[in-house]
C-alpha cells in the first residue's frame, strides 16, 4: 500500500478494497450480504470472482451454508432472549460476528432460513453425487435465492 501510494501519498478506502486481498470467508459474507439486500449483480460478481480464483464450488456452497447457519441459530437464540454475548458463547462465536449475523438474520423470517438450509443441502447432495454441474448449481441456488 505504501509503495502504491508513493512519498507523501494517502491511502484511501478504494485502494486497500483494489490492493488487499479478501479471503474466500471474508468474500462469502459479503456475497451473503448482497443476498440478503437483494443485490444479486453484485453477489454474483463475487461468487464468478471466487470461481477466477479456482474455490471450489462446494466450497463455497458449505461457507454460505456456515453464514446462513449461523444466522437461523442468532435469529432461534435471540427469539429465546437471549443477549449477544451469551449468543456468542453458546454458538462460540466473536461477539461482532453474532452482531453482524443479527443484522443480517433480521432481513429473513425464521422459516425462510430453515428453507434456504434445506436448499443448500439438497444442493450439497446434488453437487457431491454428479446429479447437478457444481458450478450451475451454485448459481441457479444464488438466482432462485435472489428472486
Amino acid at each position: 500500500l505504501c509503495l502504491y501510494a508513493g512519498a507523501g501519498g494517502t491511502i484511501d478506502t478504494a485502494a486497500v478494497e483494489q490492493l488487499v486481498a479478501r479471503s474466500t470467508e471474508q468474500n462469502v459474507f459479503v456475497m451473503v450480504e448482497h443476498i440478503a439486500a437483494l443485490r444479486l449483480e453484485k453477489a454474483l460478481g463475487i461468487f464468478y470472482e471466487l470461481l477466477k480464483q479456482r474455490e471450489e464450488p462446494i466450497k463455497i456452497a458449505a461457507l454460505i451454508a456456515r453464514q446462513f447457519r449461523i444466522m437461523m441459530q442468532v435469529k432461534e437464540l435471540g427469539r429465546q432472549s437471549y443477549s449477544q454475548q451469551q449468543i456468542a458463547s453458546q454458538l462460540s462465536l466473536h461477539p461482532y460476528v453474532v452482531k453482524l449475523a443479527g443484522e443480517q438474520a433480521r432481513k429473513f423470517e425464521a422459516g425462510r432460513l430453515r428453507d434456504i438450509l434445506s436448499e443448500l443441502a439438497e444442493l450439497d447432495y446434488r453437487m457431491k453425487s454428479g446429479g447437478v454441474d457444481k458450478v450451475l448449481g451454485l448459481e441457479l441456488f444464488l438466482l432462485k435465492l435472489g428472486a
